[in-house]
């Protein structure tokens, strides 16, 4: 189960931020699944309960996208779905609007809790 603290987090997270949730928790299932098929790590009761709490994690971001028009369902309909238009806009901006120095100072102005918006896309992602 979650604890309050994450969820409070979550809860008071910007938008860019609910993108990198999301990102990191789906590289994390993913290189997991990999690496559980090649039998480089063993599936187990523990594999499984980090699983589920990722993913638990990752639902629950994706629940908190509609205060950004995004509709967290629409993640089954990766040609239409809001959710998949809006994950490609952060995408883009995060993976190849920003060169690795922009990047870097963004990393760092993150983790002070400096404003950042000079580096934000300057149109949301819903704007056509």
């Amino acid at each position: 189960m979650m604890k309050q603290e994450l969820k409070d987090k979550i809860d008071n997270a910007q938008e860019f931020e609910h993108f990198f949730f999301i990102d990191e928790c789906g590289m994390f299932l993913h290189k997991m699944r990999q690496s559980a098929a090649s039998s480089k790590i063993e599936i187990n009761e523990e594999f499984n309960q980090s699983m589920a709490e990722i993913y638990e994690i990752q639902k629950y971001v994706a629940s908190k996208l509609t205060k950004w028009g995004v509709d967290p369902e629409s993640v089954t309909d990766r040609e239409n779905g809001t959710y998949w238009k809006w994950f490609t806009h952060w995408n883009n901006w995060h993976k190849k609007t920003l060169t690795d120095e922009e990047w870097e100072k963004v990393n760092k102005m993150v983790s002070e809790e400096k404003d950042i918006s000079k580096f934000l896309p300057k149109k949301k992602w819903n704007d056509g």
